[in-house]
């Protein structure tokens, strides 16, 4: 699912994210950060939830995803959102992507 058309109170959906190589614009392997994924939400307060997210096949592809449940997103407004993942000995965070909420 895209993060678009969003309505708060949302649950359900699948938030599938691609963290990028910036140097090819490409999707990243982060199949070497397999110790845990998740998806940090940041609601328009500026209030952040850390989620435990997954792998949508093994890493490989550079998606994470995530499954809203019930209370996640509870307010209208732009909201943000970003990957982080970690390996053994070393995290890596993607840059915060915004998102509306729609009433």
């Amino acid at each position: 699912m895209s993060l678009a058309n969003i309505v708060s109170g949302d649950y359900g959906q699948v938030i599938r994210l691609t963290v990028l190589d910036t140097d090819t614009n490409t999707a990243a392997n982060i199949s070497a950060y397999a110790t845990a994924q998740f998806m940090t939400f940041k609601d328009p307060d500026g209030t952040e939830s850390v989620k435990v997210a997954a792998f949508f096949v093994a890493g490989a592809d550079g998606i994470v995803q995530y499954t809203l449940v019930s209370g996640d997103i509870n307010q209208p407004g732009v909201w943000q959102v970003r990957i982080v993942v970690t390996a053994a000995a070393a995290q890596l965070s993607s840059t915060w992507l915004s998102f509306v909420v729609l009433a």
